[in-house]
């Protein structure tokens, strides 16, 4: 359970830094369409051809892309979140505080992990009491 939730934190800010890194081209691809001729100009050094290609729809391409790299942005804030919880559950869990065992219990609880019939839910409260 405890080697699980930190597995999953560590998972999770993988997945967030990939997200971060696009998050920035996107926003820098969206800032270089939407105001030609600036400094994020060089951006289009990495791929020339794509600039011809974008530059004819940059009016709503440039907008389209600083809003897609704002929505990726707050999805990557909301997983290194996640994961800050998930290792704080894992290093608590690794100590045998009671709270790490609660905070393990509330995000299986709160990620739907123990969804479905009465038996199963109490096969993984089980579980987690046998990892206490």
């Amino acid at each position: 359970m405890t080697t699980d939730v930190c597995a999953r934190a560590l998972r999770r800010l993988r997945y967030a830094d990939f997200f971060a890194v696009a998050a920035g081209v996107l926003a820098g691809v969206g800032v270089a369409l939407q105001f030609p001729g600036s400094a994020m100009d060089a951006i289009w050094n990495l791929r020339p051809a794509r600039r011809t290609l974008l530059m004819p729809y940059h009016v709503w391409l440039g907008p389209g892309f600083l809003a897609v790299a704002v929505a990726v942005a707050v999805a990557v804030a909301v997983a290194v979140a996640l994961a800050i919880v998930m290792l704080l559950a894992c290093i608590g869990c690794f100590l045998h505080r009671k709270w790490g065992w609660w905070l393990a219990v509330a995000i299986t609880l709160s990620t739907g992990q123990c969804s479905g019939d009465t038996h199963e839910s109490a096969m993984k409260s089980l579980c987690f009491v046998s990892c206490s």
